[in-house]
């Protein structure tokens, strides 16, 4: 029994020990997520707020910081996925309908709107890989859950061989 336990304690805490660095390197990844949200959020709402006022007041200052932030909004995105090559259009659109004077306000409002649900959306998304956790993740805590049930029941199975 005892050369049973001194055999599979290494392989628990090693078992251990690769989930607790896993788990470390999870919560790392899940903060830049979040902030990587919340910068997204700033970066559409300065897009929208100097957008409107360079078009309310005709400031090409303020009509470039709206550019800077919908760069800023294009660079965050990965163009790869559905949803932000999405958002990433409808900045453009936006951007389009602002900035000719001859836009009916109607119009710049309902892309201010579309935008806003295309951010959601993308927002949405990020929030949910968030909480579901890195693919990973999830594979090794499984992987440690099989292994140390394993390693119990052959425990348990020798204990009761004997």
């Amino acid at each position: 029994m005892a050369d049973t336990i001194s055999a599979v304690a290494p392989l628990v805490a090693g078992f251990l020990a690769v989930i607790g660095l896993v788990a470390a390197k999870e919560n790392k990844t899940s903060e830049f997520r979040q902030k990587w949200i919340d910068e997204l959020r700033n970066d559409v709402s300065d897009f929208l707020s100097n957008l409107a006022y360079s078009r309310i007041h005709h400031d090409n200052e303020t009509g470039k910081l709206a550019n800077a932030a919908r760069c800023k909004i294009k660079l965050r995105l990965n163009l790869e996925e559905e949803p932000s090559k999405v958002l990433h259009d409808a900045s453009l659109r936006l951007i389009q309908l602002a900035m000719n004077s001859r836009t009916d306000e109607a119009a710049v409002k309902a892309g201010y709107e579309d935008l806003l649900d295309k951010t959601a959306v993308v927002l949405k998304n990020e929030w949910k890989r968030v909480k579901r956790g890195e693919l990973r993740y999830r594979l090794s805590l499984w992987f440690a859950l099989v292994m140390l049930s394993v390693s119990a029941i052959s425990v348990v199975w020798r204990y009761i061989a004997k």
